[in-house]
């Protein structure tokens, strides 16, 4: 933006809701964010207003089917855990596509939010003492990037995921 943009492409959530904090008036096409309209990115999907545009991803309309999977490898009854990362723009906006999934579904759902590596451990922990039997893990580039830990977190603990 120093050197005059003109136009910013941004890929991902947390960069494309960087550069809306940073401008008004330089054009914004973003690639591959969740829900741009529960991120402030865009008012609606029809006539985006303001400066930004672009395309979301379908990971939030997978929710259902999480649910769903989680529930095939559960016992009936049996409460399913949920690990999101908070500090992702489009944390919070998965999480709830999630619970109101797991509440149609009529699933038992146990959240854990995580805003640092040094979390994971204790989180999967904590969800274990709770009686999960099953975990989601919430798809984002944290967990992503931190998938090693994380599944070998939950295996040393018995959990299906």
């Amino acid at each position: 933006m120093r050197r005059g943009a003109e136009l910013l492409i941004t890929s991902g959530s947390g960069v494309s809701v960087a550069a809306k904090r940073q401008t008004s008036t330089i054009p914004i096409v973003f690639l591959h964010v969740g829900d741009p309209i529960a991120m402030g990115l865009i008012e609606n999907l029809s006539h985006p207003g303001r400066n930004a545009t672009g395309f979301s991803d379908i990971l939030a309309d997978l929710s259902g089917k999480f649910v769903d999977l989680a529930r095939q490898l559960s016992k009936p009854q049996e409460t399913v855990g949920y690990l999101w990362h908070t500090a992702w723009p489009d944390g919070r906006n998965r999480y709830q596509t999630t619970e109101q999934a797991a509440l149609t579904a009529g699933v038992k759902l146990r959240s854990r939010g995580i805003a640092e590596i040094a979390e994971i451990g204790d989180a999967i922990a904590e969800m274990k003492q709770s009686r999960i039997s099953t975990l989601i893990i919430q798809p984002s580039p944290f967990t992503y990037q931190q998938r090693e830990r994380i599944i070998d977190s939950a295996m040393r603990r018995d959990l299906c995921f």
